[in-house]
């Protein structure tokens, strides 16, 4: 019996040697980021001295680190999922819709959340990963098995940057 059309079976891959490379990956874009943050900083101080960073900061460093972090973690993944390009549009959709998820709660007069406290800023963290994590599983879900973990994996990942 020819079973060609069925989807092949999602398995556990535990390559180390992959993982690595994710970590690697993952850790060169956030300092990737920070460096072209750092940069435009500079350079929008050298045009302006009337320039808020803190403000120019939040506008840009997301999409920014989504961006880059996507592209680095898909020429990763892209060695085990061919068809992966969707991955950087996930990360920066994922990312996008977080924070501004964010802002509306944050506008919300009665709710009086602090995001600039300590507990405020991680949970913006978790939410970050949790919802980039969503969007980025379709991706994952015929390749692997247990790819729901990977929600887990991310809000774990956004904790430990933020």
């Amino acid at each position: 019996m020819d079973h060609s059309t069925l989807p092949a079976s999602r398995t556990w891959n535990i390559d180390l040697q992959f993982w690595l490379m994710w970590v690697i990956a993952s850790t060169a874009a956030i300092l990737i980021s920070v460096g072209i943050l750092i940069g435009l900083i500079f350079i929008a101080n050298a045009i302006s001295t009337n320039v808020n960073e803190d403000r120019l900061a939040g506008a840009i460093m997301l999409p920014i680190t989504a961006t880059i972090l996507g592209i680095c973690q898909w020429l990763v993944l892209r060695s085990r999922i061919s068809k992966s390009g969707w991955w950087i549009l996930a990360t920066i959709v994922g990312t996008t819709l977080a924070v501004g998820v964010v802002q509306i709660i944050s506008r919300i007069p009665r709710l009086e959340w602090n995001w600039d406290s300590q507990l405020g800023f991680q949970t913006m963290f978790v939410f970050i990963g949790f919802m980039m994590a969503l969007a980025q599983l379709p991706i994952l879900w015929e390749h692997f098995k247990g790819s729901v973990l990977w929600i887990l994996f991310s809000i774990i990942g956004w904790l430990v940057m933020g």
